[in-house]
């Protein structure tokens, strides 16, 4: 490269501090940035590395390729790096997209000026748009499912998901009908039929246990002596 057009290093540095400030970028992509102008400082500023993954994972300090591969999709979406994929016997070649002294984004090697396709204008606007976009997700999850029920339907849900048996699209229609069939019109019941469920573990929604009735606080001792002796017990509450 001319050494007209050659990026400033610290000036280089000092541009991605302020980026990451508005800009979103996991960790190791951040970390393999930093690896990556050092690099291209090392070589003396050329257009294109040549890395091959097993150093990019050395650069991104990770065990795995998928880790580094990542961080490396990362810097690309945010439209901060170039990847071509090698050939067999020819490692991917990577060019870093440089910071202007405008905060522009220029090509490393070119006089044209390129932008962010991906990198959000306002970070607290791609915050407001995962929100709306979670908040739309829910109503449409809980779509039919009554206000009664929501947390209870909630937690049965999140039971479902940590056995690994989660509720489908399909299937939650299937469970409000059969909820509505085992309490027709009482939605306390049907509250009890799903913590029911979560309490025991059930993928299935069934009818409540009925639970033995309690004795009587106070009965008749004598009349209990003779239903011992003679019969069944019936309980006789004192006057």
């Amino acid at each position: 490269m001319c050494k007209e057009n050659r990026p400033q290093y610290i000036s280089q540095i000092n541009a991605f501090h302020r980026y990451t400030e508005t800009h979103y970028l996991p960790l190791n992509a951040q970390i393999l940035w930093f690896r990556l102008i050092d690099l291209c400082n090392r070589n003396g500023w050329e257009t294109w590395l040549c890395i091959d993954t097993l150093r990019l994972m050395t650069l991104v300090g990770a065990k795995c390729d998928k880790t580094a591969l990542l961080a490396r999709d990362k810097l690309c979406e945010a439209g901060l790096l170039v990847y071509e994929k090698g050939k067999k016997g020819q490692p991917s070649r990577y060019r870093m997209v440089w910071f202007p002294r405008n905060d522009s984004v220029e090509s490393s090697g070119e006089s044209s000026v390129e932008s962010f396709p991906n990198a959000p204008e306002n970070p607290s606007e791609t915050h407001t748009s995962d929100t709306r976009k979670e908040k739309e997700k829910t109503r449409e999850e809980y779509k039919g499912v009554p206000a009664p029920l929501s947390e209870a339907f909630d937690a049965y849900v999140e039971m479902r998901k940590k056995m690994r048996r989660p509720l489908t699209a399909s299937a939650k229609p299937l469970v409000l009908r059969a909820l509505e069939a085992l309490a027709p019109g009482r939605p306390d019941a049907q509250r009890a039929i799903l913590e029911q469920s979560i309490l025991n573990g059930w993928a299935g929604v069934f009818p409540l246990k009925k639970e033995a009735p309690e004795p009587p606080a106070s009965y008749d001792v004598e009349e209990l002596e003779r239903r011992l002796l003679y019969g069944k017990i019936e309980y006789k509450k004192r006057e």
